[in-house]
């Protein structure tokens, strides 16, 4: 079940270009950490090289319904180490968008996600 709003809706990571959402994710890291844009490349890589194969992960591309454009990236990714704990990731322009407008929509969906698989810790970084 996804969360509803009038403004926003959610389509699944890579659902019609991968490539192109991974792009999208870059500049959706580089407008929330602009200071550290190697860190952002070094982050990304890390989300390219996830095996879910061996954990569970949702991730979600936001987008604005009113002008269809992308606007944010949420995930939730198992961690191999415990696997009852799950990290979150909200990404976003906060210069555009605040988190309680965005941010609350995507951490909602992500607590729905935690709920059905049974997460027992969340986290963030």
């Amino acid at each position: 079940m996804s969360v509803e709003s009038p403004l926003f809706s959610l389509r699944p990571f890579g659902q019609h270009d991968r490539e192109a959402d991974y792009e999208l994710l870059l500049l959706f890291a580089n407008a929330q950490v602009p200071h550290d844009p190697r860190g952002n490349e070094e982050w990304l890589q890390h989300r390219r090289a996830y095996n879910e194969h061996r954990g569970q992960r949702r991730h979600y591309i936001a987008v604005y319904l009113p002008t269809q454009e992308p606007i944010a990236y949420a995930a939730l990714e198992q961690q191999p180490a415990d696997p009852s704990s799950f990290r979150i990731y909200l990404v976003f322009d906060p210069q555009r968008w605040s988190f309680e407008l965005v941010g609350t929509f995507l951490y909602q969906q992500l607590l729905q996600d935690a709920e059905a698989l049974q997460a027992g810790k969340l986290g963030p970084l």
